[in-house]
């Protein structure tokens, strides 16, 4: 018997079958609700075949004669064909790109949208040039659905091509969005511009990505209106922007200050790591008296991922190891409370090592007793390792 290369199922007669009567359903017209269906159902099946692994290319021809479809359930699908198939005839993506540009000035924004979203994940260099008309474009759009997706589709051209993002003016484009109204259009923005900042970080000594204090002030003043993703975003950027040597008066420093302290106790964990960041990245720009003050409010948020879930106990814990070298009276506050960082039985073997570390780190003449009893606790451990490191925490001086 003749095989059939379709890759689909097994190489058979029904196999065959089964190919032609979705090309026979794709082929047909829009003209009725039986039609429309058929073709929904034949995408349907082509998707989840191809997730599977399976080889639908020979459909290839059919899918695309279906992209300009008004059916936007159809056309997403046919677009998530694209995704998946345009690696392997680039030439026919390259034909597509006017049905993109078409799609990309359609009065629904959702089909905006999706075509911009289509042409950044389509990793074939060809279609940069053809893409940067439609993008320039639907950055300035009315929706902010799709001003968002276009940011996005801004850092994966930049991937492909950086010399084009940078000359058609998309870097001035994305600024001009981080003054948007609208919280997902500035986050997307500052993440797009957070992203080719580190792609040409070694090309380019200038930083891509620069906040003013202004701005910096603006966003915290309204971090309520951000989504959690978004204020993580927002203040990794700042706190970035400080690295790089943004500079910032003792009185906006304080005004930053108060706006992040309250942070300290939100309800998701990456959102505490990231503004104690950026108070710790803003603290040298506030006077003294403030700097004490500061840091007796991040105590007890700290003693509140250490009662988190594990993985978020080691990252505190190991950023509390950096944290103390850099700033001694912190060192001074968590010394008076050194029981926080007690081990308890139930404590993973990770855990474990990094609080012993600490203890070690923290202890002084005053709390010196307490740590020795815990230590004698220690010894009857079940690891080995743990063991001996309490025992040679007991026989040190603990300088």
């Amino acid at each position: 018997m003749e095989k059939a290369n379709t890759g689909m199922f097994s190489e058979t007669d029904n196999a065959r079958s089964e190919v032609a009567e979705l090309q026979k359903q794709l082929n047909a017209s829009d003209e009725t609700r039986a039609s429309r269906n058929g073709k929904l159902e034949a995408m349907r099946k082509i998707i989840t075949a191809t997730t599977q692994g399976k080889d639908l290319s020979v459909v290839f021809a059919q899918v695309m004669n279906n992209m300009q479809t008004t059916i936007l359930e159809l056309k997403k699908l046919v677009y998530l064909y694209m995704i998946n198939y345009a690696s392997e005839d680039p030439d026919v993506v390259v034909m597509c790109v006017n049905s993109f540009v078409k799609d990309a000035t359609d009065p629904n924004p959702l089909i905006r949208a999706l075509a911009l979203r289509t042409m950044g994940c389509v990793r074939v260099n060809r279609i940069s040039e053809y893409l940067a008309d439609p993008l320039l474009i639907c950055l300035d759009d009315e929706d902010p659905y799709v001003k968002k997706t276009a940011s996005i589709c801004v850092a994966k051209l930049f991937s492909l091509n950086p010399e084009l993002v940078v000359d058609r003016g998309f870097v001035e484009k994305l600024y001009k969005h981080m003054n948007d109204s609208n919280p997902m259009v500035i986050t997307n923005a500052l993440a797009a511009l957070s992203e080719m900042d580190s792609r040409s970080a070694a090309s380019n000594p200038k930083p891509l990505l620069q906040i003013s204090p202004a701005l910096m002030t603006k966003w915290l003043q309204s971090m309520d209106d951000f989504a959690e993703w978004g204020k993580i975003i927002v203040l990794d950027c700042i706190s970035d922007s400080f690295r790089k040597g943004a500079q910032v008066s003792q009185q906006q420093a304080l005004g930053m200050s108060e706006r992040l302290t309250p942070l300290l106790n939100h309800s998701n964990s990456a959102v505490v790591m990231s503004s104690l960041n950026l108070l710790l990245n803003i603290f040298n720009f506030i006077g003294e008296v403030d700097q004490t003050a500061i840091l007796k409010k991040i105590v007890s948020p700290l003693t509140t991922l250490l009662t988190s879930d594990t993985s978020v106990q080691y990252l505190a814990l190991r950023s509390l190891q950096l944290i103390i070298h850099g700033v001694p009276r912190l060192k001074e506050l968590l010394e008076s409370d050194i029981k926080i960082f007690f081990i308890h039985y139930y404590d993973p073997i990770f855990i474990k090592m990094e609080k012993l570390d600490l203890m070690m780190k923290l202890t002084n003449e005053e709390n010196y007793s307490r740590v020795m009893s815990e230590l004698v606790e220690y010894c009857t451990e079940a690891d080995v390792e743990f063991v001996r490191k309490a025992v040679r925490g007991e026989m040190s001086d603990f300088e």
